[in-house]
């Protein structure tokens, strides 16, 4: 068993009872047998993305594809003998996408990938035509569409501006310096992605999804993440500072370890007569290279504070630039506003108000003067009378809350004698037997 055998092993539309299918000439199933057709092309599929994902070729990326025919063939069968139309029916389902297409297309490439109808449509007309009278060619690298957006989306939500990142804030600040990239920064950010595919990336953040701006001068690669604002020279001079903060990062930990590498103890496996000699030659080589580590954390020094007196200049000009925005939209509404209507608005909302006080004070006059005066003087003879009844209650009422008094009285007086008649007599009781124990019940109250 080969290698993509190995790997055919772990699908299961690629057991042993479908290679003859697979590894044959199945294009004629199209018109012949669709369903079976479908099917092989799902395995192809499958197999396709197992091997892009997983870099089986070697070829350093996994997003990306050269399709070798010979590393698709096995034992039994051979190679492929329908690949390059696999590969064409990939093209048009929009599973794999031509690099070269890619790369050189001017607009946006997800909506001539995934088609749809609108107002964009003419702007990527061209590059839809190109794609759809592509014809496979399988010297041609493909990109595997659906793995690369995924993996663009992840890597984005990596890239992170916060000074307490992942590194300490040593070489990045936040803010404005944190939004600035070189390709080669962004390569140390993930050592684990190669060049080839971090550019396909790039591509997609910059012309696909606007997530940063790119400006390319000679071969280098510079990159604005965040916002519309192309990179200006001053971005390319502050990213080529932090390249050499970068370097001397590199450089401080390169010196580092060279001393640390350093053992005087290593001079007692020589003879006593090399030892001295040996000895003068290590301490002399740890002593240069201490000076040049010395020198070259001041330079670290020097510029990591150069680019923090950048960020905070870049910030400066943009405090000034949003004041002068807002002194102008200032400007603009107190033009629209004079002192001379404001107090002729004041006058007439006063006398405006004063006419709202007339209205309401005469409707409460004629509201007085048609009360019934009649009316009014029964209502007044009602209330004395209720406040009468209450103060001074009729005879018969006294006297009946006062007998209700004094039959309370009387029956307290009779409980309280009955309770001094009460005496406390002793209860008979049996003796307690010898196996058992009980409490003593309670004397009874005799009256």
């Amino acid at each position: 068993m080969n290698d993509i055998q190995a790997l055919q092993s772990q699908l299961p539309e690629f057991r042993e009872s479908r290679l003859r299918s697979l590894y044959s000439d199945f294009v004629k199933l199209k018109q012949l047998n669709p369903e079976g057709y479908e099917a092989n092309l799902r395995a192809w599929k499958a197999l396709f993305s197992k091997v892009i994902t997983s870099d089986f070729f070697h070829q350093h990326s996994a997003i990306s594809l050269r399709v070798n025919a010979a590393g698709f063939s096995i034992p039994t069968y051979g190679e492929p003998r329908n690949l390059k139309e696999v590969v064409q029916e990939f093209v048009n389902d929009r599973f794999l996408v031509p690099r070269k297409l890619y790369v050189q297309a001017s607009t946006e490439y997800g909506a001539v990938v995934n088609g749809g109808f609108g107002w964009g449509i003419l702007k990527n007309w061209s590059e839809r035509i190109r794609l759809n009278s592509y014809r496979a060619d399988l010297n041609d690298e493909f990109i595997y569409w659906d793995g690369m957006v995924r993996r663009a989306l992840q890597l984005a939500q990596m890239i992170h501006v916060d000074p307490d990142g992942d590194d300490g804030g040593k070489s990045r600040a936040s803010g404005y310096l944190g939004r600035l990239f070189s390709l080669q920064s962004l390569e140390a950010k993930f050592p684990y992605v190669s060049r080839s595919d971090l550019e396909l990336y790039v591509t997609y953040w910059s012309r696909d999804s606007g997530k940063c701006r790119v400006r390319h001068v000679e071969d280098r690669i510079y990159i604005k993440w965040g916002g519309e604002e192309a990179v200006s020279d001053e971005d390319v001079a502050a990213i080529n500072i932090m390249s050499v903060l970068s370097n001397l990062e590199s450089k401080i930990g390169q010196l580092e370890s060279r001393i640390g590498a350093i053992e005087y103890s290593s001079v007692l496996k020589l003879n006593k007569e090399l030892q001295r000699g040996k000895l003068a030659q290590l301490m002399k080589r740890r002593r240069q290279l201490m000076q040049i580590l010395q020198r070259t954390s001041d330079q670290h020094d020097e510029i990591q504070r150069v680019l923090h007196k950048l960020d905070e200049a870049h910030f400066n000009a943009k405090f000034v630039d949003a004041l002068g925005e807002s002194l102008k939209v200032l400007k603009l509404m107190n033009n629209k506003v004079s002192l001379e209507d404001v107090d002729k608005i004041r006058e007439e909302l006063d006398e405006e108000v004063a006419k709202v006080d007339d209205v309401g004070q005469r409707l409460a006059e004629g509201a007085a003067e048609s009360m019934d005066e009649v009316e009014i003087e029964q209502e007044l003879a009602q209330l004395q009378r209720e406040h009468d009844a209450v103060m001074n209650p009729p005879a018969s009422e006294k006297q009946e809350k006062q007998e209700s008094e004094d039959a309370t009285t009387v029956e307290d007086d009779a409980l309280v004698e009955r309770l001094k008649k009460l005496k406390m007599e002793p209860v008979p009781v049996e003796e307690p037997k010898a196996e058992a124990t009980k409490e003593p019940k309670p004397e009874a109250l005799v009256e």
